[in-house]
């Protein structure tokens, strides 16, 4: 049942050619012919003696003519050929030539002929039930095997003809509406009411699908696309000698398997593999969410897991069809732009959320030093200034002048600024730090320069910062 069918011996071949082909049909109405022409020559009983007689010796008596004996082959001629014998023929001739019109007439209008002409011809053939060996053979191909069919009467009711099956293809030939024999590659005779009925590409095919609809399990709508890579089952592995061979089963149920879809369009073998995708594919997608099967953290596994689910269901289906699977891919699924839309603005707003919480967590902490450091440096401050009091005491004694304590106050002060570098506030600019300790600098060398002109009795008096 596998490969190409076998070849008979070179022996029968040899032997067929020798022997001659017998039509009995036609020996029984030739035989039929000569047993009415010589019925009907019994039938008038002609005699032939004084016909010739009268030609060949016409002077002799009628005593003398009977008297005449002349060969029975000479005789029976005449007598065949008499016309009184003759025109029992006429509506033998008339009947046939009316039959050949009448089959003729049916011919051209029963397999819609172009015209008598081409009718007449496959009649011709078909009385002959042979094709002729110089006539072109048809090449058939599975795009042209329709166009072919149209133009010629012979592959559209069937043969005798010559068909061409070119490298890599099977051809399913019928005979009256009956499955008769799978062809291989080359050329090959059809016998009488023989003809194609299906061509079969052998080679690996490769069907494209895009934008295919899905839908996930909470309903949310996307597409995407697929390929697949299949060919006939092979039932035996290539050689060199039959690149191409084919499971005969496989090729049989191929040529015959198709539908009419809700279009009008009849699908082939070659759509099933693309239409189970499809379905399997619809079936996988179903079963999972949107963000599982888009969104997941690992999108590149979930995608992996997908394609072995289909592949798998897929492997299962096609080698029971007689067809042999050898590649899927499987596109990325695209959900509709309303949805994608939606899904980046809800990432933007978790994003910014995050964001602004961490911002918030950096601006408490630092918020929470600058305090400190303004207590640390209040503290300072209140140190300077009791240790410049102190200071102030031991220089004057009992006698604490205002003059005396201003100056050292204002030392203290200084030396703050120096130590202390002033904390900003928060969200302030770092170089406002250098400049604010510059001012306060210049201010209290001022303040000191106006303390140093006041007068000797005016010492006692504090001045105000």
């Amino acid at each position: 049942m596998a490969g190409q069918p076998t070849p008979p011996p070179a022996a029968d071949r040899a032997a067929a050619r020798r022997l001659p082909h017998i039509d009995w049909l036609w020996v029984s109405l030739i035989v039929l012919f000569l047993a009415y022409w010589i019925y009907m020559s019994a039938l008038e009983r002609v005699d032939s003696t004084p016909l010739l007689a009268r030609f060949i010796f016409p002077d002799l008596s009628p005593l003398q003519v009977a008297a005449l004996n002349f060969p029975p082959w000479v005789t029976g001629l005449i007598e065949l050929f008499y016309p009184r014998v003759l025109r029992h023929l006429i509506p033998v001739f008339v009947g046939w030539w009316l039959a050949v019109e009448a089959a003729v007439s049916l011919i051209q209008v029963l397999y819609n002929c172009p015209d008598r002409q081409t009718a007449r011809d496959f009649l011709r053939r078909l009385r002959r039930n042979r094709a002729s060996r110089q006539e072109t053979a048809a090449k058939v191909t599975p795009q042209g095997l329709d166009k072919l069919r149209q133009d010629s009467v012979l592959l559209r009711v069937g043969g005798p003809v010559m068909v061409l099956v070119p490298d890599g293809h099977a051809a399913v030939v019928e005979r009256n509406a009956r499955y008769r024999r799978v062809l291989a590659s080359g050329v090959h005779e059809l016998g009488r009411f023989e003809y194609v009925v299906a061509v079969i590409d052998l080679q690996p095919q490769e069907r494209v699908a895009r934008e295919i609809p899905l839908l996930s399990s909470d309903g949310i709508p996307m597409t995407t696309d697929a390929s697949i890579r299949f060919r006939i089952d092979t039932g035996t592995e290539p050689t060199h000698l039959q690149p191409f061979p084919f499971n005969e089963e496989a090729v049989r149920n191929a040529a015959y398997t198709g539908a009419v879809a809700a279009n009008g369009k009849i699908s082939t073998w070659d759509d099933g593999p693309m239409g189970k995708v499809k379905g399997s594919l619809a079936g996988q997608v179903a079963q999972e969410t949107l963000d599982k099967l888009i969104f997941d953290e690992h999108p590149r596994e979930v995608h992996r897991d997908l394609t072995q689910a289909v592949t798998r269901e897929v492997w299962d289906k096609l080698p029971k069809e007689g067809i042999q699977p050898l590649q899927l891919r499987i596109g990325r699924l695209t959900p509709p732009e309303a949805v994608s839309h939606q899904y980046t603005e809800y990432w933007l707003a978790s994003q910014q959320k995050e964001d602004a919480i961490a911002r918030a967590n950096g601006t408490a902490h630092l918020v929470q030093e600058a305090e400190v450091a303004r207590a640390e440096a209040e503290v300072a401050m209140l140190q300077a200034i009791v240790e410049g009091v102190r200071r102030a005491q031991n220089e004057a004694g009992s006698r604490l002048t205002g003059y005396l304590l201003a100056l050292r106050l204002l030392e203290s002060l200084r030396r703050m600024v120096r130590t202390n570098p002033v904390t900003p506030k928060p969200g302030g600019e770092p170089g406002d730090l250098a400049r604010q300790r510059d001012q306060l600098a210049l201010k209290l060398a001022k303040l000191e320069e106006q303390l140093r002109q006041l007068p000797e009795d005016t010492a006692n008096v504090t001045p105000s910062v």
